[in-house]
């Protein structure tokens, strides 16, 4: 773990992941299927995001314990989502909607909404509708939906940012064992027996929705709908908590099969309203044993980016822009080509945006810390391109 990013397999993990999530829409969109699709009784999209909550959970913990300066740690979760995310939103307001609205391009770009869009998206405040655009789509008025798990792990960072600043989130020392407490507190809100018994519990799951939280938030988080909230906190600090604790729990595949064999008891005997919360609390470990047991069996190129995120965040729009404008009749066809040009978006953004703005905070890191040492512009090897991975290799066998 301490030897980086590099030599693990989370960022194949989540190449998966955006890959599964971007399948799954294709053919959701394309039939019209308004229930998702689900394997072992849980929504295949949702195992998907779980795992991404999970992963980051797991690194972002591991960021800020090697790293634990407030103006720092917020400089790289900035530089690691605001660049593709900002550019994802300008090209689908001012050059997607043009091109899909129904109204005259006067009144589409006098709208509030076509701003709201991109500002509200980029302040990490949900808002997925463009005046006018894909109104006649099987999934109607709904631009890029997947935005929506953006504002909850922001969200999730802070409280990781305020457990490391209270000493929690550390190496050693007992405050550490108040994560896995803490992940336990969010998986308790999303059950609504017990988060109802739990003081102000529906409040706080209204705050994951909406920091304000208004009492018609409050009004929906205490009817259950928002459930999938905590369910992802307490996902992301489960991977949190395996990171702190890190010494005293072995990645062995015979635990995983324990974890499946529990998940199949917890499935049969209580139901299936119990498999979403049962999954976000076995697949953590199964997430992070696959990660480092499986990097010996299939890798990455080295020189390859992680496209996951502008995978995720291109997708939505390029969907529904092919079913507005081909038809297609099967989700196959959908997946060929909203897949194709997704990639090649994601592909660009990647190797222009994100591995770019990723190396600034090398760049902005160390005068704060004042070092002086100049920063690497652009390293060539993938490992020196991670969010969080190891410096820059200097030559060969020197770091």
């Amino acid at each position: 773990m301490r030897q980086g990013r590099g030599t693990s397999n989370f960022d194949l993990l989540r190449l998966v992941g955006a890959t599964l999530v971007l399948v799954v829409h294709s053919f959701e969109l394309t039939i019209n299927r308004r229930a998702p699709i689900t394997a072992i009784g849980e929504a295949v999209g949702e195992i998907a995001v779980v795992t991404f909550f999970v992963i980051s959970g797991f690194l972002i913990t591991r960021s800020w314990a090697y790293d634990p300066k407030p103006l720092s740690f917020a400089i790289k979760r900035v530089l690691r989502l605001m660049p593709a995310l900002l550019i994802s939103l300008l090209l689908t307001a001012l050059l997607l909607g043009p091109l899909t609205t129904t109204l005259p391009l006067s009144t589409y770009f006098a709208e509030p909404a076509t701003k709201a869009y991109i500002l509200s998206n980029a302040t990490f405040q949900t808002f997925v509708q463009l005046p006018g655009v894909f109104a006649q789509t099987p999934f109607p008025n709904v631009v890029n939906q997947p935005l929506w798990t953006l504002p909850v792990e922001v969200k999730a960072y802070c409280v990781v940012a305020v457990l490391g600043l209270l000493g929690v989130v550390a190496l050693s020392g007992r405050r550490r064992l108040l994560v896995p407490a803490i992940a336990l507190f969010f998986a308790l809100l999303a059950i609504d027996s017990t988060r109802a018994a739990i003081p102000l519990g529906d409040r706080v799951v209204a705050t994951i929705a909406d920091v304000q939280g208004p009492p018609e938030v409050v009004a929906i988080a205490h009817a259950g709908v928002l459930n999938e909230l905590p369910r992802l906190v307490a996902a992301y600090m489960i991977g949190a908590s395996l990171f702190v604790l890190a010494r005293w729990i072995p990645l062995r595949w015979s635990i995983a099969g324990a974890l499946a064999v529990a998940w199949a008891v917890v499935a049969a005997t209580i139901g299936p309203d119990a498999v979403p919360l049962a999954t976000a609390l076995a697949l953590p470990y199964v997430v992070v044993l696959l990660a480092y047991r499986t990097s010996h069996l299939v890798r990455l190129p080295r020189r390859m980016g992680d496209y996951s995120y502008g995978l995720y965040i291109f997708a939505f729009p390029i969907q529904q822009a092919v079913i507005l404008w081909l038809t297609p009749s099967s989700g196959l066809v959908t997946v060929a080509v909203a897949g194709s040009i997704t990639l090649a978006l994601a592909v660009a953004s990647w190797h222009f945006i994100e591995a770019p703005s990723l190396t600034l905070k090398q760049r902005i890191r160390q005068p704060l810390e004042r070092e002086g040492a100049a920063a690497v512009a652009h390293p060539l090897e993938r490992i020196a391109l991670q969010p969080d991975g190891p410096a820059p290799v200097r030559g060969r066998g020197e770091r």
